[in-house]
């Protein structure tokens, strides 16, 4: 017997005064079948819901006259940010690809230049 509650060692999680429906063993072998096709279309509802609330606030906060200048001057220097490190990655890209192209280069040159006595 469990002292505190009062219950048998078996019984100790089965309290008559405590029912909660989220831990009823009933509930537990209670199996819920979900429609996938239900489910999706929740969730693109959603998501739609979702598209669309964001670009209410976007236009507000573009058709603002106090805010747009701002919005797109931070935009504007976002984009320039990522154009430069386009650029310099592409740049990176070039210059590695050019520095294998000359040691495959240099190294054919190497072996074609050798006497046929060495």
């Amino acid at each position: 017997m469990d002292p505190a509650t009062g219950l048998a060692s078996d019984e100790a999680g089965r309290d008559p005064d405590f029912h909660a429906p989220e831990v009823d063993p009933a509930k537990a072998a209670e199996r819920r079948v979900e429609d996938p096709p239900r489910r999706r279309r929740q969730l693109r509802l959603r998501t739609l819901m979702l598209i669309i609330a964001l670009m209410a606030v976007c236009m507000g906060v573009l058709l603002d006259p106090i805010l747009a200048p701002l919005v797109v001057g931070v935009l504007g220097v976002f984009g320039i940010g990522l154009g430069v490190m386009a650029a310099a990655m592409g740049l990176g890209l070039l210059g590695f690809g050019l520095c294998a192209a000359g040691a495959r280069t240099l190294g054919w040159l190497r072996r074609a230049g050798r006497w046929p006595d060495e």
